[in-house]
Protein backbone atom coordinates (compact mmCIF):
# COMPACT_ATOMS: atom_id res chain seq x y z
CA UNK A 1 0.00 0.00 0.00
CA UNK A 2 2.77 2.44 0.90
CA UNK A 3 4.54 1.67 -2.38
CA UNK A 4 1.57 2.15 -4.69
CA UNK A 5 0.26 5.47 -3.39
CA UNK A 6 3.02 7.83 -4.58
CA UNK A 7 3.18 6.47 -8.13
CA UNK A 8 -0.59 6.09 -8.36
CA UNK A 9 -1.39 9.63 -7.31
CA UNK A 10 1.48 11.27 -9.20
CA UNK A 11 0.08 9.62 -12.32
CA UNK A 12 -3.50 10.58 -11.60
CA UNK A 13 -3.01 14.30 -11.22
CA UNK A 14 -0.95 14.67 -14.36
CA UNK A 15 2.50 15.07 -12.84
CA UNK A 16 5.48 13.51 -14.65
CA UNK A 17 5.85 9.71 -14.55
CA UNK A 18 7.12 8.34 -11.23
CA UNK A 19 10.66 7.64 -12.40
CA UNK A 20 11.16 11.23 -13.61
CA UNK A 21 9.42 12.76 -10.63
CA UNK A 22 11.35 10.76 -8.08
CA UNK A 23 14.62 11.25 -9.95
CA UNK A 24 14.21 15.02 -9.71
CA UNK A 25 13.65 14.74 -5.97
CA UNK A 26 16.70 12.51 -5.54
CA UNK A 27 18.78 14.94 -7.55
CA UNK A 28 18.08 17.63 -4.99
CA UNK A 29 15.36 19.54 -6.81
CA UNK A 30 12.82 20.74 -4.30
CA UNK A 31 9.35 19.23 -4.52
CA UNK A 32 6.30 21.49 -4.12
CA UNK A 33 5.61 22.30 -0.50
CA UNK A 34 2.26 21.94 1.21
CA UNK A 35 0.87 19.75 -1.58
CA UNK A 36 -0.58 16.40 -0.61
CA UNK A 37 -2.33 13.61 -2.45
CA UNK A 38 -4.91 11.03 -1.38
CA UNK A 39 -5.17 7.47 -2.64
CA UNK A 40 -8.03 5.06 -1.93
CA UNK A 41 -7.49 1.32 -2.39
CA UNK A 42 -10.47 -1.06 -2.19
CA UNK A 43 -9.41 -4.65 -1.74
CA UNK A 44 -11.47 -7.78 -1.21
CA UNK A 45 -11.85 -7.33 2.54
CA UNK A 46 -11.21 -3.67 3.34
CA UNK A 47 -10.88 -0.12 2.10
CA UNK A 48 -7.57 1.68 2.71
CA UNK A 49 -7.03 5.41 2.31
CA UNK A 50 -3.59 7.03 2.47
CA UNK A 51 -2.12 10.52 2.10
CA UNK A 52 1.35 11.23 0.74
CA UNK A 53 3.37 14.40 0.14
CA UNK A 54 4.96 15.63 -3.07
CA UNK A 55 8.08 13.57 -2.37
CA UNK A 56 5.99 10.40 -2.43
CA UNK A 57 6.27 9.79 1.32
CA UNK A 58 3.24 8.13 2.87
CA UNK A 59 2.25 10.27 5.84
CA UNK A 60 -0.71 8.33 7.14
CA UNK A 61 -3.36 5.76 6.30
CA UNK A 62 -6.52 4.24 7.70
CA UNK A 63 -8.22 0.89 7.06
CA UNK A 64 -11.94 0.06 7.31
CA UNK A 65 -13.20 -3.53 6.76
CA UNK A 66 -16.01 -4.22 4.30
CA UNK A 67 -18.61 -7.01 4.20
CA UNK A 68 -18.98 -9.90 1.76
CA UNK A 69 -22.16 -11.90 1.18
CA UNK A 70 -21.51 -15.57 0.36
CA UNK A 71 -25.04 -16.98 -0.06
CA UNK A 72 -23.95 -20.18 -1.82
CA UNK A 73 -20.82 -21.90 -3.14
CA UNK A 74 -18.93 -19.72 -5.67
CA UNK A 75 -21.20 -16.68 -5.10
CA UNK A 76 -19.54 -13.61 -3.61
CA UNK A 77 -21.35 -10.26 -3.40
CA UNK A 78 -20.66 -6.84 -1.93
CA UNK A 79 -22.42 -3.49 -1.54
CA UNK A 80 -21.36 -0.33 -3.38
CA UNK A 81 -23.14 1.83 -0.80
CA UNK A 82 -21.23 0.19 2.05
CA UNK A 83 -17.91 0.45 0.22
CA UNK A 84 -18.40 4.16 -0.48
CA UNK A 85 -19.44 4.78 3.13
CA UNK A 86 -16.35 2.93 4.44
CA UNK A 87 -14.10 4.81 2.02
CA UNK A 88 -15.47 8.15 3.28
CA UNK A 89 -14.96 7.02 6.87
CA UNK A 90 -11.35 6.05 6.13
CA UNK A 91 -10.68 9.37 4.33
CA UNK A 92 -11.94 11.42 7.25
CA UNK A 93 -10.04 9.26 9.72
CA UNK A 94 -6.68 9.65 7.98
CA UNK A 95 -7.18 13.41 7.62
CA UNK A 96 -7.91 13.65 11.34
CA UNK A 97 -4.51 12.07 12.04
CA UNK A 98 -2.66 14.65 9.93
CA UNK A 99 -3.19 17.96 11.71
CA UNK A 100 -1.03 19.95 9.28
CA UNK A 101 -2.81 18.62 6.19
CA UNK A 102 -5.97 20.61 5.55
CA UNK A 103 -8.50 19.76 2.81
CA UNK A 104 -7.24 22.74 0.80
CA UNK A 105 -3.80 21.13 0.64
CA UNK A 106 -5.10 17.92 -0.97
CA UNK A 107 -4.30 18.48 -4.64
CA UNK A 108 -5.54 15.22 -6.10
CA UNK A 109 -7.30 11.96 -5.31
CA UNK A 110 -7.17 8.60 -7.08
CA UNK A 111 -8.92 5.26 -6.72
CA UNK A 112 -8.03 1.65 -7.32
CA UNK A 113 -10.15 -1.40 -6.56
CA UNK A 114 -10.72 -5.06 -7.27
CA UNK A 115 -12.17 -5.85 -10.70
CA UNK A 116 -15.64 -6.45 -9.26
CA UNK A 117 -18.84 -5.63 -11.16
CA UNK A 118 -21.15 -2.87 -9.82
CA UNK A 119 -24.78 -2.78 -10.98
CA UNK A 120 -26.96 0.35 -10.62
CA UNK A 121 -30.48 1.04 -11.81
CA UNK A 122 -31.51 3.90 -14.08
CA UNK A 123 -31.53 6.28 -11.10
CA UNK A 124 -28.04 5.17 -9.97
CA UNK A 125 -29.43 3.15 -7.07
CA UNK A 126 -28.12 -0.31 -6.15
CA UNK A 127 -29.97 -3.19 -7.79
CA UNK A 128 -29.78 -6.82 -6.73
CA UNK A 129 -27.36 -9.35 -8.24
CA UNK A 130 -28.55 -12.11 -5.87
CA UNK A 131 -30.55 -15.12 -7.04
CA UNK A 132 -34.01 -14.86 -5.57
CA UNK A 133 -34.92 -11.46 -4.16
CA UNK A 134 -36.07 -9.75 -1.01
CA UNK A 135 -36.15 -6.01 -0.38
CA UNK A 136 -32.79 -6.25 1.38
CA UNK A 137 -31.15 -7.97 -1.59
CA UNK A 138 -30.69 -4.68 -3.45
CA UNK A 139 -27.93 -3.90 -0.96
CA UNK A 140 -25.88 -6.68 -2.61
CA UNK A 141 -25.31 -5.08 -6.01
CA UNK A 142 -21.71 -6.13 -6.70
CA UNK A 143 -20.60 -9.43 -8.20
CA UNK A 144 -17.09 -9.81 -6.83
CA UNK A 145 -14.09 -10.64 -8.98
CA UNK A 146 -13.75 -14.01 -7.22
CA UNK A 147 -17.37 -14.99 -7.94
CA UNK A 148 -17.61 -18.05 -10.18
CA UNK A 149 -21.37 -18.26 -10.84
CA UNK A 150 -20.99 -17.61 -14.59
CA UNK A 151 -19.23 -20.88 -15.50
CA UNK A 152 -21.71 -21.80 -18.27
CA UNK A 153 -21.53 -18.30 -19.74
CA UNK A 154 -17.73 -18.48 -19.71
CA UNK A 155 -17.82 -21.74 -21.66
CA UNK A 156 -20.29 -20.31 -24.18
CA UNK A 157 -18.22 -17.18 -24.78
CA UNK A 158 -15.01 -19.15 -25.25
CA UNK A 159 -16.77 -21.51 -27.68
CA UNK A 160 -17.15 -18.57 -30.08
CA UNK A 161 -13.36 -18.43 -30.48
CA UNK A 162 -13.77 -14.75 -31.29
CA UNK A 163 -10.70 -12.81 -32.37
CA UNK A 164 -10.74 -10.50 -29.32
CA UNK A 165 -10.11 -13.51 -27.07
CA UNK A 166 -6.49 -13.60 -28.18
CA UNK A 167 -6.04 -10.44 -26.09
CA UNK A 168 -7.04 -12.29 -22.91
CA UNK A 169 -4.74 -15.28 -23.31
CA UNK A 170 -6.95 -17.17 -25.75
CA UNK A 171 -10.03 -17.44 -23.58
CA UNK A 172 -12.03 -15.23 -21.28
CA UNK A 173 -11.71 -15.95 -17.54
CA UNK A 174 -14.72 -16.64 -15.36
CA UNK A 175 -13.49 -13.70 -13.27
CA UNK A 176 -13.85 -11.23 -16.15
CA UNK A 177 -16.94 -9.13 -16.83
CA UNK A 178 -18.45 -10.44 -20.09
CA UNK A 179 -19.53 -13.79 -18.53
CA UNK A 180 -21.08 -11.95 -15.57
CA UNK A 181 -23.02 -9.63 -17.86
CA UNK A 182 -24.34 -12.59 -19.81
CA UNK A 183 -25.26 -14.35 -16.55
CA UNK A 184 -27.24 -11.30 -15.44
CA UNK A 185 -29.20 -11.30 -18.69
CA UNK A 186 -29.96 -15.03 -18.46
CA UNK A 187 -30.50 -15.48 -14.74
CA UNK A 188 -31.54 -12.02 -13.51
CA UNK A 189 -33.49 -10.59 -16.47
CA UNK A 190 -35.26 -7.92 -14.41
CA UNK A 191 -31.94 -6.70 -13.05
CA UNK A 192 -30.52 -6.67 -16.58
CA UNK A 193 -33.50 -4.78 -18.01
CA UNK A 194 -33.56 -2.23 -15.19
CA UNK A 195 -29.80 -1.69 -15.04
CA UNK A 196 -28.85 1.81 -16.10
CA UNK A 197 -25.16 1.59 -15.33
CA UNK A 198 -22.84 -1.42 -14.98
CA UNK A 199 -19.18 -0.73 -14.26
CA UNK A 200 -15.98 -1.93 -12.65
CA UNK A 201 -15.64 -0.96 -9.00
CA UNK A 202 -12.71 1.39 -9.72
CA UNK A 203 -14.80 3.29 -12.25
CA UNK A 204 -17.79 3.34 -9.91
CA UNK A 205 -15.74 5.02 -7.19
CA UNK A 206 -14.59 7.71 -9.62
CA UNK A 207 -18.17 8.15 -10.85
CA UNK A 208 -19.50 8.39 -7.29
CA UNK A 209 -16.85 10.99 -6.53
CA UNK A 210 -17.43 13.19 -9.60
CA UNK A 211 -20.82 12.40 -11.10
CA UNK A 212 -19.08 11.87 -14.47
CA UNK A 213 -19.09 8.41 -16.08
CA UNK A 214 -15.57 7.83 -17.41
CA UNK A 215 -14.14 4.33 -17.74
CA UNK A 216 -10.47 3.42 -17.36
CA UNK A 217 -8.39 1.84 -20.10
CA UNK A 218 -7.07 -0.42 -17.35
CA UNK A 219 -10.42 -1.83 -16.25
CA UNK A 220 -11.96 -2.06 -19.72
CA UNK A 221 -8.92 -3.56 -21.44
CA UNK A 222 -8.12 -6.11 -18.75
CA UNK A 223 -11.68 -7.21 -17.87
CA UNK A 224 -14.08 -6.11 -20.62
CA UNK A 225 -12.22 -7.07 -23.86
CA UNK A 226 -11.77 -3.39 -24.77
CA UNK A 227 -8.87 -2.79 -27.20
CA UNK A 228 -7.31 0.64 -26.50
CA UNK A 229 -4.96 0.37 -29.48
CA UNK A 230 -7.99 0.26 -31.79
CA UNK A 231 -9.42 3.54 -30.48
CA UNK A 232 -8.10 6.24 -32.79
CA UNK A 233 -8.31 10.01 -32.50
CA UNK A 234 -9.96 9.86 -29.09
CA UNK A 235 -13.00 7.89 -30.29
CA UNK A 236 -13.60 5.47 -27.42
CA UNK A 237 -16.17 3.41 -29.33
CA UNK A 238 -13.55 2.19 -31.79
CA UNK A 239 -11.97 0.15 -29.02
CA UNK A 240 -15.06 -2.06 -28.66
CA UNK A 241 -15.82 -5.02 -30.93
CA UNK A 242 -19.50 -4.85 -31.89
CA UNK A 243 -19.30 -8.31 -33.42
CA UNK A 244 -18.05 -9.84 -30.15
CA UNK A 245 -20.94 -8.54 -28.04
CA UNK A 246 -23.49 -9.49 -30.67
CA UNK A 247 -22.00 -12.96 -31.08
CA UNK A 248 -22.08 -13.76 -27.35
CA UNK A 249 -25.71 -12.68 -27.04
CA UNK A 250 -25.50 -9.12 -25.72
CA UNK A 251 -26.49 -6.98 -28.75
CA UNK A 252 -28.13 -4.43 -26.42
CA UNK A 253 -24.71 -3.15 -25.44
CA UNK A 254 -23.93 -2.34 -29.06
CA UNK A 255 -27.38 -0.87 -29.68
CA UNK A 256 -26.86 1.47 -26.72
CA UNK A 257 -23.48 2.48 -28.18
CA UNK A 258 -21.89 1.16 -24.96
CA UNK A 259 -23.53 3.91 -22.90
CA UNK A 260 -24.21 2.90 -19.30
CA UNK A 261 -23.77 -0.88 -19.34
CA UNK A 262 -20.23 -0.92 -20.75
CA UNK A 263 -18.67 2.52 -21.24
CA UNK A 264 -18.88 5.01 -24.10
CA UNK A 265 -16.10 7.23 -22.70
CA UNK A 266 -12.81 5.41 -22.00
CA UNK A 267 -9.78 7.42 -20.93
CA UNK A 268 -6.08 7.02 -20.11
CA UNK A 269 -5.03 6.35 -16.54
CA UNK A 270 -4.59 9.63 -14.69
CA UNK A 271 -6.84 11.72 -16.95
CA UNK A 272 -8.67 14.38 -14.94
CA UNK A 273 -12.38 13.57 -14.63
CA UNK A 274 -14.83 16.43 -15.08
CA UNK A 275 -14.42 19.23 -12.56
CA UNK A 276 -13.18 16.93 -9.81
CA UNK A 277 -15.04 16.10 -6.62
CA UNK A 278 -18.73 16.96 -6.63
CA UNK A 279 -20.09 19.03 -3.77
CA UNK A 280 -21.86 16.01 -2.29
CA UNK A 281 -18.84 13.69 -2.52
CA UNK A 282 -16.49 16.35 -1.14
CA UNK A 283 -18.69 16.74 1.92
CA UNK A 284 -18.83 12.98 2.44
CA UNK A 285 -15.05 12.64 2.13
CA UNK A 286 -14.23 15.72 4.20
CA UNK A 287 -12.48 17.38 1.26
CA UNK A 288 -13.15 20.40 -0.96
CA UNK A 289 -15.36 20.46 -4.07
CA UNK A 290 -13.45 20.41 -7.36
CA UNK A 291 -10.45 18.59 -5.88
CA UNK A 292 -8.98 16.84 -8.97
CA UNK A 293 -9.91 13.18 -9.46
CA UNK A 294 -8.04 10.99 -11.93
CA UNK A 295 -9.01 7.90 -13.91
CA UNK A 296 -8.01 4.89 -11.82
CA UNK A 297 -6.71 1.34 -12.09
CA UNK A 298 -7.46 -2.18 -10.93
CA UNK A 299 -5.78 -2.71 -7.54
CA UNK A 300 -3.11 -5.14 -8.76
CA UNK A 301 -2.23 -2.85 -11.66
CA UNK A 302 -1.96 0.12 -9.32
CA UNK A 303 0.48 -1.94 -7.28
CA UNK A 304 2.43 -2.71 -10.45
CA UNK A 305 2.58 1.00 -11.32
CA UNK A 306 4.03 1.76 -7.89
CA UNK A 307 6.59 -1.03 -8.06
CA UNK A 308 7.66 -0.71 -11.70
CA UNK A 309 8.09 3.04 -11.32
CA UNK A 310 10.57 2.64 -8.46
CA UNK A 311 14.32 3.23 -8.82
CA UNK A 312 16.03 0.00 -9.91
CA UNK A 313 19.73 -0.20 -10.83
CA UNK A 314 21.64 -3.01 -12.51
CA UNK A 315 25.10 -4.25 -11.48
CA UNK A 316 26.68 -1.37 -13.42
CA UNK A 317 24.58 1.25 -11.67
CA UNK A 318 22.39 1.92 -14.69
CA UNK A 319 18.62 2.23 -14.56
CA UNK A 320 16.86 -1.04 -15.38
CA UNK A 321 14.44 -0.50 -18.31
CA UNK A 322 10.73 -1.02 -17.64
CA UNK A 323 10.73 -3.99 -20.01
CA UNK A 324 13.17 -5.85 -17.77
CA UNK A 325 11.05 -5.53 -14.64
CA UNK A 326 8.25 -7.65 -13.23
CA UNK A 327 5.84 -6.77 -10.42
CA UNK A 328 4.55 -9.52 -8.13
CA UNK A 329 1.42 -8.27 -6.40
CA UNK A 330 0.06 -10.47 -3.61
CA UNK A 331 -3.35 -10.25 -1.97
CA UNK A 332 -6.31 -12.62 -2.04
CA UNK A 333 -4.68 -13.81 -5.28
CA UNK A 334 -1.23 -13.29 -6.78
CA UNK A 335 -0.54 -11.41 -10.02
CA UNK A 336 2.69 -11.12 -12.00
CA UNK A 337 2.74 -8.08 -14.29
CA UNK A 338 5.32 -7.12 -16.87
CA UNK A 339 5.47 -4.42 -19.56
CA UNK A 340 6.60 -4.45 -23.17
CA UNK A 341 6.68 -2.07 -26.13
CA UNK A 342 5.64 -5.01 -28.32
CA UNK A 343 2.48 -7.12 -28.08
CA UNK A 344 3.21 -10.74 -27.14
CA UNK A 345 0.45 -13.36 -27.28
CA UNK A 346 0.77 -16.28 -24.85
CA UNK A 347 -2.01 -18.82 -24.42
CA UNK A 348 -3.15 -18.93 -20.80
CA UNK A 349 -1.56 -15.57 -19.91
CA UNK A 350 -3.92 -12.59 -19.69
CA UNK A 351 -3.11 -9.87 -22.19
CA UNK A 352 -1.50 -8.27 -23.99
CA UNK A 353 -3.32 -5.13 -22.80
CA UNK A 354 -2.23 -1.80 -24.27
CA UNK A 355 -2.03 1.27 -21.96
CA UNK A 356 -3.39 -0.66 -18.96
CA UNK A 357 -0.58 0.43 -16.59
CA UNK A 358 1.75 2.80 -18.49
CA UNK A 359 0.83 4.59 -21.70
CA UNK A 360 2.48 3.13 -24.81
CA UNK A 361 3.26 -0.22 -23.14
CA UNK A 362 1.56 -3.60 -23.36
CA UNK A 363 0.86 -5.57 -20.18
CA UNK A 364 1.06 -9.34 -19.72
CA UNK A 365 -0.51 -10.75 -16.56
CA UNK A 366 -0.03 -14.36 -15.46
CA UNK A 367 -0.99 -15.21 -11.91
CA UNK A 368 -2.60 -17.59 -9.47
CA UNK A 369 -6.14 -16.93 -8.27
CA UNK A 370 -6.96 -17.31 -4.58
CA UNK A 371 -3.41 -18.01 -3.38
CA UNK A 372 -3.76 -15.57 -0.49
CA UNK A 373 -7.23 -16.86 0.29
CA UNK A 374 -5.88 -20.43 0.37
CA UNK A 375 -3.11 -19.44 2.78
CA UNK A 376 -5.72 -17.79 5.00
CA UNK A 377 -7.86 -20.92 4.89
CA UNK A 378 -4.93 -23.17 5.84
CA UNK A 379 -3.84 -20.85 8.64
CA UNK A 380 -7.32 -21.05 10.16
CA UNK A 381 -7.49 -24.85 10.18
Amino acid sequence: FGALIPALIHAKIGLPPPERKFASVRAGMSAPKDEYFMGADCGSGSVRVGVCNSDGKLLGSHVVPISTNNPRVDYYEQSSDEIWSCLCKAAKAVMSKLKDVTPAKIKGIGFDATCSLVVLDKKDRPISVSLGRTIKDDNWNIIMWRDHRAYKETEDINATKHEVLKYVGGQVSIEMEAPKLLWLKRRKPLTWENAGRIMDLTDFLAYRATGVDVRSKCTTACKWTYLPHKAKNGNSLDGWSDDFWEKIGLPEIVQEEYEGRAGSCVKDIGTAIGKGLSKEAAEELGLLPNTPVGVGLIDAHAGALGMLGAEVKDEDGKDVPLERRMALVCGTSACHLTLSKKAYFVNGVWGPFRDAVVGGYWVLEPGQSATGALMELLSNL
